[in-house]
């Protein structure tokens, strides 16, 4: 939070003294970030203890802003595919000798499953039909960009619903998938996915 003072004598003075604060911001209209102490006069910034160093905003081209977009969209579309049961649909959204492993426990470091090409991923996304219904919900994700390729992190909670006669139960799986992508023809694909799975939780369902 950025706040102003008044006066400051030196910079002990923010460490010590009780001070009625403000918010505020820079000229610019930028702001601090969370979880900080910053005192600001009309010449000069003085951080308190434990502050962490503020950053400055990166400017993005409109191309960049573009590319974040689409990855976020190819994010998206494998969900849409996976929940509508377009096998084929979410096949296409990986390149040709793209690379596929699952783990089923995100702490071990062998994959309980690895698909070597696009053609093989459909026995692993025809699978869902197995369930009910599915909903994949996408969380926060994190984009790191260079030129035609990138990587990125994205979080999801995966349902999965089974009905056998009046017994329902539904599976939630917590998941983060580690990605590689690669832009081909201006079209972003993925070149390779980790699904990592953090914990399930099974629980049966009252109608």
């Amino acid at each position: 939070m950025l706040v102003r003072m008044s006066r400051i004598d030196n910079k002990n003075d923010l460490y010590d003294k009780a001070l009625k604060l403000q918010p505020g911001y820079y000229k610019d209209r930028s702001y601090a970030t969370s979880k900080i102490y910053v005192a600001r006069t009309d010449t000069q910034i003085y951080e308190g203890k434990g502050v962490e160093k503020m950053t400055t905003v990166k400017k993005l081209s409109l191309e960049e802003i573009a590319d974040r977009d689409a990855i976020r969209d190819l994010v998206d579309a494998y969900a849409f595919c996976a929940d509508t049961r377009d096998a084929e649909g979410q096949m296409a959204l990986f390149t040709e000798d793209t690379l596929f492993r699952v783990f089923m426990d995100e702490r071990q470091a062998e994959p309980d499953q690895v698909i070597n090409s696009r053609q093989d991923l459909f026995p692993v996304f025809d699978n869902l039909n197995t369930y009910t219904s599915t909903m994949h919900f996408n969380g926060q994700s994190k984009i790191n960009l260079s030129g035609d390729t990138a990587t990125g992190t994205t979080y999801c909670f995966a349902h999965h619903l089974t009905v056998d006669g009046d017994n329902k139960n539904l599976m939630v799986a917590t998941i983060r998938y580690f990605d590689e992508f690669v832009k081909i023809n201006n079209a972003w694909f993925f070149k390779k996915r980790d699904l990592k799975v953090a914990w399930v939780e099974t629980k049966p369902q009252h109608s």
